[in-house]
């Protein structure tokens, strides 16, 4: 109590007008900001969204934003008018504002063709639905959206791609977006806000550029705050433009933007729209025989305890295991003791109890976000659930999926197949699924050009028979299942970084016995053990890596002087041109078979992606075509020095393909 008790009579003699800070350069500070990229901290300058006297774009590097005067595009002969001055531009940005999520309010509209040129369309706000109704203005705006022949530049392509589509536009020529190049380039953060400052020198007022989507949409706004949010958004993604096209130029990443990711955004737009069908009858069965299985575990657990308790409270839990049954290896953090999943899978096998939970976890997790969840997220007009893809969430450059998460449905075990039962065609269709085989192990062999490596994928054996083989010297007909099993945890851990630490945990093996066992692969796989080398030093010596197509990830904590943090960043910087490129040839190879599919005027639609994993929507009379496009397109999406290998399944639900 003494130590947490605010001393009054400390000897210290303040004058709190001594404290006050004034006087400074704003100019320079902002200045120093922009190089040490806080550009947070700019909304603790004063005098933000004024315009400093004497500065200018010519004279200063940093200026506050200030666009031209908007017009207000707020009738039919005023739209007509604007569709004739668009139609005879070569290119033009523009910026889309939507309702809240899901609610499919497309609120207002902006464009600009040139500096200090910019037009709103207040489509979505209430009491312009006279003037300006949205269904006739997006019909006179419908010729220069679908014009090939007129590019765009946008933030967020597919989104407007997306928007549009429910007012059957078709978006095309999106030649530029700047979302997708501010990730490519390693950008932090890809707000518009952010851009300007970084790489504009421009200040843009935070009010001018953020709506908060729970509470606030742009139709909730007057036409004035509208008009101001959208106009800047637009001119920033219109000056933005350049400098990111430069800037992508520079580092050689402009064919990885225009020939892959770009090329992209209408695929995914179009697997969005399509959706997959949902059999929710599966799914209340299982749950129904899931929640009966938790019950029984409870009953377990309490039984093996002795009593009842919170198993879903880490703290409760905690106590249990580490104070009741005195089990060991026990970790405090602030709250009590942790019982995360690394710490209950090292007490496996001690005490029965936590194979228990384990399986329980398990079970509620598996429940909650999937069993349950699904059939709520189908769309009561398509009656199938349509997730997002996401091109800019990752640093190695694997799409992720969101809203929901499809890509986390577990894979293997009885249960994760159940939930993809639910998975379905819609008669008469059915699936046709597509996965590479052991993709990261072929880029690898492509990486380190290792021999025994290339050989063992050249002549198609079973690459963790092989490496069994090859490490415990034996025939490959004397490889036994332990040795095999011990093998592909190897073959998989080293594209990860792994250490004998991990490699003991994974395999069950002693530490000593691990390490032993990575000596021995690494002294029969020697090229590979000096691809590894070679690429921690290349990222240490440039502050990156980067994939086949050239596309990079920063990894400037492989130079810090914590060994934790450093050897976290080798192992990314190991894992990111593997895993990166593996996630470039899918993407290629998606871009591909939609423009295949489209050439040769098929039904079937190419709905879910899971990594290295397509999943097709086919009707039966075209299965056949569909399986032979698929396997020759992704087997030469690029040309490694090893052949690519696709296994290919057919089914009428994602969980039983043959």
């Amino acid at each position: 109590r003494d130590l947490a008790t605010i001393r009054l009579d400390a000897p210290v003699t303040l004058k709190i007008v001594g404290c006050e800070v004034g006087g400074h350069k704003r100019d320079e500070l902002v200045d120093l900001f922009r190089e040490l990229e806080f550009s947070t901290l700019l909304d603790k300058l004063p005098e933000i969204g004024q315009k400093q006297s004497g500065r200018s774009d010519d004279s200063v590097s940093t200026v506050m934003w200030e666009c031209g005067c908007y017009e207000l595009v707020d009738s039919a002969p005023a739209v007509q008018k604007l569709v004739a001055k668009l139609h005879s531009v070569p290119c033009f940005a523009m910026s889309l504002a939507m309702g809240r999520k899901g609610s499919g309010v497309l609120a207002g509209i902006a464009l600009s063709t040139a500096q200090d040129e910019a037009y709103y369309l207040p489509v979505g706000h209430k009491g312009w639905e006279q003037q300006l109704e949205l269904q006739r203005t997006l019909d006179l705006l419908k010729p220069v959206f679908e014009n090939a022949g007129i590019a765009k530049v946008v933030h967020d392509g597919k989104g407007a791609m997306s928007a549009l589509a429910g007012f059957g536009i078709e978006l095309r020529n999106v030649n530029f977006d700047t979302m997708i190049a501010a990730h490519l380039l390693g950008e932090k953060s890809l707000e518009l806000r952010v851009l300007a400052f970084n790489k504009l020198g421009l200040e843009v007022p935070p009010s001018a550029v953020v709506v908060d989507s729970k509470h606030a949409t742009i139709a909730d706004m007057s036409i004035t705050a509208a008009a101001e949010y959208l106009r800047t958004a637009v001119d920033v993604i219109r000056r933005v433009h350049q400098p990111l096209e430069t800037e992508l130029r520079r580092q050689g990443l402009w064919q990885l933007f225009t020939d892959v990711e770009m090329l992209l955004v209408p695929v995914l737009a179009d697997m969005e729209r399509s959706g997959v069908a949902l059999s929710v009858e599966p799914l209340r069965h299982m749950s129904q025989t899931i929640a009966d299985q938790l019950q029984v575990l409870e009953r377990a657990v309490y039984d093996n305890v002795g009593h009842q308790f919170n198993i879903n409270s880490p703290q409760q839990l905690g106590d249990v295991l580490f104070k009741e049954l005195g089990l060991p290896g026990a970790k405090r953090t602030k709250t009590g003791y942790s019982t995360d999943a690394s710490i209950l899978d090292s007490l496996k096998g001690i005490h029965p109890v936590v194979g228990l939970v384990l399986e329980y976890r398990q079970l509620i997790k598996l429940k909650s976000t999937y069993i349950d969840a699904l059939p709520g997220l189908v769309n009561p007009n398509t009656g199938r659930i349509h997730t997002t893809f996401n091109q800019t969430a990752t640093a190695t450059g694997r799409l992720s999926s969101s809203d929901p998460n499809l890509q986390n449905i577990p894979i293997r075990g009885d249960l994760g197949r159940k939930v993809r039962l639910a998975f379905v065609a819609q008669s008469p269709c059915v699936l046709v699924g597509a996965d590479y085989s052991q993709i990261e192990l072929r880029v690898l062999a492509h990486f380190s050009r290792d021999p025994r490596l290339v050989d063992a994928f050249r002549k198609d054996e079973d690459i963790h028979n092989a490496t069994a083989s090859e490490v415990f010297g034996v025939a490959l007909n004397e490889v036994t299942s332990d040795m095999r099993r011990v093998a592909k945890v190897v073959n998989f851990g080293v594209v990860y970084g792994m250490s004998d630490y991990g490699l003991g945990q994974a395999a069950d093996l002693s530490r000593v016995d691990a390490a032993k066992f990575i000596e021995s692969y690494f002294g029969k796989y020697a090229a590979v053990k000096e691809y590894l080398d070679s690429t921690r030093e290349r990222a240490r010596e440039l502050g990156y890596v980067q994939t086949f197509l050239g596309r990079r990830r920063y990894i400037p904590e492989i130079r810090s002087s914590n060994r934790q943090v450093k050897e976290s960043a080798e192992r990314m910087a190991i894992n990111m041109p593997i895993q990166g490129t593996a996630a470039d040839i899918i993407k290629i190879a998606m871009i591909r078979l939609h423009k295949e599919i489209q050439r040769r005027g098929l039904n079937t639609k190419m709905i879910l992606q899971v990594h290295d994993e397509l999943l097709f929507e086919t009707p039966p009379d075209e299965v056949n075509e569909v399986k032979l496009m698929v396997d020759e397109t992704m087997s030469h999406a690029v040309e490694l020095s090893v052949p690519l290998k696709v296994d290919i399944k057919v089914g009428y639900n994602w969980g039983e393909m043959e």
